[in-house]
């Protein structure tokens, strides 16, 4: 995809970038760059991000344009001009469609360049499914060396974490909420969930006394769906070596819901649009896939996901 031609936003325009200047510390006796690293780390665990932060121009919302002096300071180092506009892409177009991110970069494999360039065939052919590719290296300038490390991608935070939200969650003349919990026009699918797992530990009692845990979270995939904030395609070094990159449903703050490896083409790429808010008409993708250490039934998210009771665990 080319963003070249593409008006570069201009400086603040980014709710990253209003943070950054709005909580900028001069007197700080750390460098610049450690400073700009921390203060996005604090942007990306915000559950809530003032409207203010969006430029409305219509409505005046307290949106504040940064200096020459922050512009240079500040924002430029943080990324590119192209990386920017990347960013606005991203920012503006709907979260049902699904990134492809690559992390794993040897140039001198020529073999990696024809499977990326089949991939992006794949994926964007003649509808442009895909709402970016990220193919270049610099992104993750800010990642720990390459060791297969699953969660390495999201480094990419560092320069655009408009790539985990929260983008379109934002209602009109509202604060932008990053949902940790169900949004409420998905509460009735934590119904679902309950009636779900009742049933099936009737139909499979055997099932549920020998793994409890894999019930519920294979019944809790329509809970799934509901949190999923952005949906990566991650190319990395086991899917050069394989041919089978990682499907990622990410949640608002960077968790992994669930994961799968997945041959990438067309039918399966249109799969993840089209079955994006049903976890019933593609098995494969939901079911199927691993689910997150945070989102498995002991996980740290389990309990606020779930709210399973005692009623819940009791044996059928």
């Amino acid at each position: 995809m080319d963003y070249t031609n593409l008006l570069l936003p201009a400086g603040g325009a980014f709710p990253v970038e209003q943070y950054l200047i709005r909580h900028w510390d001069y007197s700080l006796m750390m460098t610049v760059g450690a400073q700009r690293l921390a203060l996005i780390d604090e942007f990306c665990s915000l559950e809530i991000i003032p409207r203010y932060y969006y430029e409305d121009p219509i409505e005046p919302t307290g949106f504040r344009v940064p200096t020459q002096l922050e512009i240079e300071l500040i924002l430029r180092p943080l990324r590119s001009d192209d990386m920017r506009k990347l960013a606005w892409i991203i920012q503006q177009r709907h979260d049902l469609f699904p990134i492809l991110i690559r992390d794993y970069y040897d140039t001198s494999n020529s073999d990696h360049e024809r499977l990326m360039a089949y991939w992006m065939r794949a994926a964007d052919e003649g509808n442009q499914i895909l709402l970016a590719v990220i193919n270049d290296e610099r992104p993750f300038s800010f990642a720990p060396p390459y060791d297969d490390d699953p969660y390495r991608w999201t480094s990419i935070v560092y320069v655009l974490p408009e790539v985990i939200g929260p983008i379109l969650v934002r209602l009109p003349d509202e604060d932008t909420i990053r949902w940790t919990d169900l949004p409420p026009w998905c509460l009735y699918q934590r119904q679902v969930f309950r009636r779900r797992l009742y049933l099936q530990k009737k139909l499979k009692p055997e099932e549920w006394m020998q793994d409890p845990d894999r019930m519920i979270e294979s019944c809790g995939s329509c809970l799934h769906c509901c949190i999923c904030a952005v949906i990566v395609i991650l190319v990395d070094r086991i899917a050069f070596e394989t041919g089978l990159p990682l499907l990622i449903f990410v949640d608002y703050n960077a968790n992994t819901i669930r994961s799968i490896r997945f041959n990438l083409n067309r039918d399966t790429i249109r799969d993840i649009i089209n079955d994006r808010t049903n976890a019933s008409e593609t098995p494969w993708m939901w079911q199927q896939s691993e689910v997150g250490d945070n989102y498995r039934a002991t996980g740290n998210l389990a309990q606020r996901l779930y709210q399973l009771t005692d009623a819940d665990f009791a044996d059928p």
